[in-house]
């Protein structure tokens, strides 16, 4: 800067009656003294805040890190609860039945599916033979588990409960069912909540009673947070192991308050019932195999008879009370022609 902008900045700081006392004075030179005093002292006001601004704006980048990093860790917190929400959806069944089903059995399979609401529903299979080709159609639907329904003879029902596609799964025979409608119990919970699975104690007795209990586990459990289901339980699923077969019931849990009390959900203070909804039935265990839809037997039961053989039987024994009832009929005609009675010496007397 020059000596006449120096004066002239110099100028403008002081007032007219301080320029007119420098000049007439000779302070020409203290004049110019006080205008550098004056820059220098600008100059560093400017660096001052020059400084003060690049720390608030290191200030402001490390806030900026920080809640970066913090949002972050949220973020994966979040991506690791989706996946594992995602994981737990991925649990589906493949719910689907055989040619010849009569009106029950359909009527069942439409409660069943009622029950499941992460089932997937499938048009029905026509050949009875190789079961394998559902776990090419469980994999077209992304579905990891597959319960089969096969009817027999039009009065005879099997139900398949498997893990696809590698296995295990079981063979049941299902035995006195009784549907929703058929029913009419007064219980009535809300469709697609989540069940309360309930397994007797007789399951963990033995190694295939440990592997029915896992398969009927997996298949009955609804998955934490799928779309179609609701998030509260309101009813239980119990099985029961007794007689060799297993026995399963649905309840309703209703909540109510003692007489005289204000009632109030989810506290101590309710009595918690139990009402029957339905269905009901009964799974007789014929076969436990290693894969799915067939491979290596881990158990069969050595006291299972076929519904035919059964109805032979019932048939035999028919056959047999109604042979002894027409051999009773002959010896009862043969014995009155052999025996005879003794003359009566007083027969002529009333003539």
């Amino acid at each position: 800067m020059t000596e006449k902008d120096l004066y002239d900045s110099a100028s403008d700081v002081a007032s007219d009656d301080e320029m007119d006392g420098f000049t007439n004075a000779g302070g020409k030179k203290a004049l110019l003294m006080r205008a550098i005093a004056a820059e220098m002292a600008e100059n560093e006001d400017a660096s001052d805040a020059e400084e003060g601004d690049e720390d608030e704006e290191d200030m402001e980048v490390d806030g900026e890190e920080e809640d970066a990093e913090a949002s972050g860790d949220d973020d994966e917190e979040e991506e690791e609860d989706a996946r594992t929400i995602t994981q737990r959806v991925k649990q589906r069944v493949l719910v689907c039945s055989s040619r010849g089903t009569n009106q029950r059995q359909r009527h069942l399979m439409t409660d069943l599916i009622a029950l499941l609401p992460h089932s997937k529903k499938e048009n029905k299979l026509d050949q009875k033979k190789n079961l394998s080709t559902l776990n090419e159609v469980a994999e077209l639907t992304n579905c990891n588990k597959v319960m089969y329904l096969e009817s027999r003879r039009g009065t005879d029902l099997y139900m398949w409960l498997s893990h696809a596609p590698n296995g295990p799964s079981v063979k049941f025979e299902v035995l006195n069912v009784h549907t929703m409608d058929e029913l009419n119990m007064t219980g009535n919970h809300l469709k697609g909540s989540r069940p309360i699975l309930s397994f007797d104690a007789s399951f963990d007795a033995a190694p295939h009673t440990l592997v029915i209990k896992e398969l009927l586990k997996q298949t009955f459990n609804v998955p934490r947070a799928n779309r179609r289901s609701k998030p509260f339980f309101d009813h239980v699923l119990m099985f029961a192991w007794a007689d060799g077969k297993v026995w399963v019931r649905n309840f309703q849990l209703t909540e109510s308050s003692p007489a005289g009390t204000l009632f109030k959900p989810n506290s101590n203070a309710t009595d918690v019932a139990l009402n029957e909804v339905g269905p009901r039935f009964v799974l007789n265990p014929i076969k436990l195999f290693q894969g799915s839809f067939g491979g290596l037997g881990l158990w069969e039961n050595s006291d299972y008879l076929t519904p035919a053989a059964v109805r032979r039987a019932q048939r035999a024994e028919a056959q047999d009370k109604y042979a002894s009832k027409e051999a009773k009929k002959v010896t009862k005609v043969e014995k009155a022609k052999t025996v005879q009675l003794p003359s009566d010496p007083l027969a002529a007397v009333f003539k």
